[in-house]
């Protein structure tokens, strides 16, 4: 298993433990940002 299917299966995870837990996740199209996630809190976005 190389690399990049590790961190795919990894963010992948971690988008589904959060929508479980009922966070509102957003993913940016690219891979240019800093961040690979954000979460919605209703009062800002968080930078994951």
């Amino acid at each position: 298993m190389d690399t990049k299917l590790k961190a795919d299966i990894a963010e992948s995870a971690v988008v589904t433990e959060l929508l479980k837990r009922g966070f509102k996740v957003l993913k940016p199209i690219g891979d240019r940002l800093p961040y690979d996630l954000a979460i919605d809190s209703n009062e800002k976005l968080l930078r994951i």
